[in-house]
Formats: C-alpha cells, structure tokens, sequence
C-alpha cells in the first residue's frame, strides 16, 4: 500500500530554495577559488595567498612589487603563542592592515619563510618574511636588518627602489 502525500506550495519554494543555495556555493568555489585563498589590503586590492606548485612565494611576493632572491631562502617552524604579548599584539596590528589576522592561528604551528628582497632601496638590507600554514600566507612583513631596523606590511612601498 502506498501513501500519496499532497506537497503544498510553500514545500515546493523551501526545496527550490535550497538547492539554488547549493548550486551557488558550488558554482562560486569553482569559478571564484575559496574565498580563504584571498586577502585584501589598501595598497594591493584583493591578492592571492595559496602557496603551490602553480603559485610560489616568489609569485606571492610579485604581488606587492617585491623582487626576492630564491637562493636566499631560509625556512624555520614555528608556533604562534596561545596567548599574544604585547609584541605579537603589536605584530597582529601590522597584520591585520594587509588582510590577515594571526588570532585565529593561536597555538598553531607555522612555517616562515626568510628572502632577501632584491629591489630593496639602495644601503638597504630589506628581508620579507612570510608566514605559511596549511598551504597559505597567514602573515608577512618587511623588515631590515640593522639595530634600529624598522618592520612594516607588504605593501609598502618606501623600502623598495622606484
């Protein structure tokens, strides 16, 4: 024996609902990437965070303008405190101007990576570091190195020659 049930409108307009739902978020991970593989920054616009074999630190990097020397590559792993001081609190400040927001990362294990940047304005010795977890920029930041260095976001673009 077979029970017909009569489907009311209201049914039929939630499950046309949730399927256009469906295809809208399938069709924006295909044709926009995740959302997740992007930043924002007020010197950039939207950028590109994934580090691939299709897209490398070097291509990252191009981004904001920065030439790097590949061979000047160091790695090292790190973990980003549970709990920030006022150092990181400061670090997550620069961060959260080029997009990122490293509260999130909190206990997390990370790898930076080091490069030296070759179009650095002249008498400097500018590094950029970026931050990589699980296949993506998390933060970065330029930096030199001397005693009284300075650190400051990627986009910025008085360290770099014109």
């Amino acid at each position: 024996m077979f029970i017909i049930k009569k489907i009311d409108k209201k049914s039929i307009i939630v499950f046309a609902a949730f399927v256009l739902l469906i295809v809208f978020v399938i069709a924006r991970t295909a044709f926009c990437g995740n959302p997740e593989s992007f930043a924002y920054c007020e010197g950039i616009g939207k950028y590109r965070t994934e580090i691939s074999e299709n897209f490398s630190a070097e291509d990252f990097c191009s981004q904001f303008g920065l030439s790097i020397d590949m061979t000047s590559e160091t790695k090292e792993y790190i973990t980003i405190p549970s709990e920030f001081n006022e150092v990181y609190k400061n670090y997550n400040n620069l961060q959260t101007r080029q997009g990122f927001n490293l509260e999130i990362y909190k206990g997390k294990k990370a790898e930076r990576r080091t490069y030296g940047v070759i179009n650095a304005a002249e008498n400097s010795e500018l590094k950029v570091n970026i931050i990589i977890y699980d296949g993506r920029v998390i933060a970065g930041d330029l930096c030199t190195v001397s005693l009284d260095g300075t650190m400051t976001t990627l986009s910025d673009k008085t360290l770099i020659q014109k």
